[in-house]
C-alpha cells in the first residue's frame, strides 16, 4: 500500500515463496504434480497442517496481486513476485550457524533425529537456492521490463 501512495514508485518486487507454488512435500500431489509459476498452493491447507510461515506468504502474494489488478490502469504498478524455495549461501558472522537456515543445514549435517531438515533432506524434499542467485534475481525483476506482471519460481538443481 505505501507502493500505491508513493508517485514516484512504478513497480515492486514481492518476495514470495517457493511454498506458494509447490504442493506441500509428501502428498500425493507432491509426487503427480507438474508445478510451474501459474500454479498456487492452498493457503487453507498449510494452515492446517500447522505451516503458519507458507499459509502467510501464499495469502500475502495473492493480496499484493488483487491489489495491483484493482488499482486504476493510470496508477497500476508493474508488480513482480519472486518465490523462491529456501535461500542458502555464505555465512554473515561466526555466530550465524546457531540461527535460521543456516541452523537447518547444520542439523542435516550433524544427522540430528527428527529434525525437520534432516526429514526433507533424507526425503528428497528439501529445494534449494543460493541466497546471490535470489539477491540477482530481484535486480533483475526491477530492471527487466517484460518481468512485469509475473511469478518466477528460484530454485537451484535437484
Amino acid at each position: 500500500r505505501a507502493a500505491v501512495a508513493t508517485e514516484s514508485v512504478g513497480r515492486v518486487v514481492v518476495t514470495s515463496w517457493a511454498g506458494a507454488v509447490l504442493p506441500a512435500p509428501g502428498t500425493p500431489e507432491s509426487l503427480t504434480t507438474y508445478a510451474n509459476e501459474a500454479a498456487w498452493a492452498d493457503a487453507d491447507a498449510a494452515a492446517a497442517r500447522g505451516d503458519g510461515f507458507t499459509a502467510a506468504k501464499i495469502r500475502s502474494e495473492a493480496a499484493a496481486w488483487a491489489l495491483v489488478r484493482s488499482l486504476p490502469a493510470e496508477r497500476r504498478l508493474a508488480m513482480v513476485a519472486l518465490c523462491p524455495a529456501l535461500a542458502l549461501g555464505p555465512l554473515p558472522t561466526a555466530g550465524s550457524a546457531s540461527r535460521g537456515a543456516s541452523k537447518l543445514v547444520g542439523d542435516v549435517l550433524a544427522g540430528s533425529e527428527g529434525s525437520v531438515a534432516a526429514a526433507a533432506a533424507t526425503q528428497g524434499l528439501a529445494t534449494i537456492v543460493d541466497v546471490r542467485d535470489v539477491a540477482a534475481a530481484h535486480v533483475k525483476a526491477m530492471e527487466t521490463p517484460h518481468a512485469a506482471g509475473q511469478r518466477f519460481l528460484l530454485v537451484g538443481a535437484s
